[in-house]
């Protein structure tokens, strides 16, 4: 069963940036107003200052990632027979960006994220798991495909990781998971979802 209470975990991360935020401003301001400046309580207020800048960054980045997820859910019309439910809280916490099920009783727990593309890079004669790259040859910072597992798995669902931004090909992994980079329409083809006036 889908909770009614929203999963915001930027809030928390914004509450502790401001609680490290005001100590630090204030323990800085004082070390620099005193004569000499006693380095210890200088570098304890920047201390402060630091922490508190890497939680508001990454509630920051968060809470940009859960607005760009809800514009690309928001231009989804689904046909009839088919169900989506935006951020479904998973029973053990957490949730999933988009819930889907099928007329035909298939579950899809779909992952969206900011990424612009990425090379999926196949290890030799296929052994190990693969690697997802920036078109540049560099790795992502967080590998997306575990999330994208753990949720799917949570709700005996196929799992889909969807990068609207992307212009790649859909790409199926050996695991399961569906990777489609593009907008809705490559989405709908992923899911084998018609629409009216559509034709792949």
């Amino acid at each position: 069963m889908s909770s009614k209470k929203p999963f915001a975990p930027w809030v928390r991360l914004f509450q502790f940036g401001g609680l490290f935020f005001f100590p630090g401003l204030a323990v800085t301001y004082w070390a620099v107003k005193q004569t000499p400046i006693p380095i210890d309580y200088l570098c304890g207020g920047l201390g402060l200052l630091g922490v508190s800048g890497m939680l508001l960054n990454s509630g920051l980045t968060r809470w940009s990632g859960k607005q760009f997820e809800q514009s690309s859910i928001k231009v989804l019309k689904f046909p009839e027979g088919w169900s989506a439910t935006p951020n479904y809280m998973l029973p053990r916490g957490g949730d999933i960006d988009l819930h889907i099920e099928s007329p035909d009783g298939k579950t899809f727990a779909v992952e969206i994220k900011t990424i612009h593309d990425i090379v999926v890079k196949i290890p030799f004669l296929g052994l190990g798991a693969p690697q997802l790259l920036t078109p540049g040859g560099k790795k992502l910072k967080e590998d997306p495909i575990p999330q994208t597992l753990r949720n799917a798995q949570a709700v005996s669902g196929i799992p889909v990781l969807w990068l609207p931004k992307g212009k790649a090909k859909t790409v199926k992994l050996r695991n399961g998971v569906i990777i489609v980079q593009g907008n809705k329409r490559a989405l709908f083809k992923a899911i084998g979802c018609k629409t009216v006036g559509w034709s792949w």
